[in-house]
């Protein structure tokens, strides 16, 4: 399996060459791709012998920017202790990213994105109300879906994410949702531009 650092070296050609090709012929932020899908955490790293990770959910929403797309994202991916002395918590992916639709036949669509963001742990403690810990994460997003209506379609996609913990550590998640196309509405336009 690539490192991190590669996905996202081959997000940004794949983008590069894609917007080069002309792939990217929408006018900024005339829609709103937004997503939801269910998200599971795929590889197996050092963490994975201490807590088991679950099935969780996420969300994410982009627009065609002046060069290539730019999103938001939010996952959600709880984590059970393997080990009764550790806590359970709950892994927040808050992301920011820069993508690049990808050229595709028919009614397939497809998207390649570098992200960065901020990973928050969301540690279960009875004695405290939140307890938490957030650390920066840098990854990429390859993304591919099939139009089912217009308006909506069936996505699929995989994501890493390199975590700047100590040790770091390297997260790969696989998910699949429903995303809905629409027009920007003008007032978010207007804010936007």
């Amino acid at each position: 399996m690539p490192r991190p650092r590669h996905a996202l070296v081959i997000a940004l050609v794949t983008g590069f060459l894609a917007s080069v090709l002309g792939a990217q012929a929408t006018t900024p932020y005339s829609q709103l791709r937004i997503r939801a899908s269910g998200a599971r955490n795929v590889n197996n790293e050092q963490l994975h012998d201490y807590w088991r990770a679950g099935t969780g959910g996420g969300v994410a929403i982009a627009t065609p920017f002046y060069v290539g797309s730019i999103g938001a994202t939010a996952t959600l991916i709880p984590f059970r202790t393997r080990d009764p002395g550790r806590p359970n918590f709950k892994a927040l992916l808050l992301g920011l990213d820069w993508g690049f639709e990808l050229p595709a036949p028919g009614p397939a669509v497809g998207r390649a994105a570098a992200r960065v963001g901020d990973f928050v742990m969301l540690i279960e403690n009875p004695d405290l109300w939140l307890d938490s810990e957030s650390e920066l994460f840098v990854g990429a997003e390859l993304a591919a879906g099939v139009q089912l209506r217009r308006a909506l379609a069936l996505t699929v996609a995989g994501s890493f994410a390199h975590v700047y913990t100590r040790p770091s550590l390297d997260l790969a998640i696989l998910s699949v949702g429903l995303e809905y196309a629409t027009r920007t509405p003008g007032w978010l336009r207007a804010i936007l531009e």
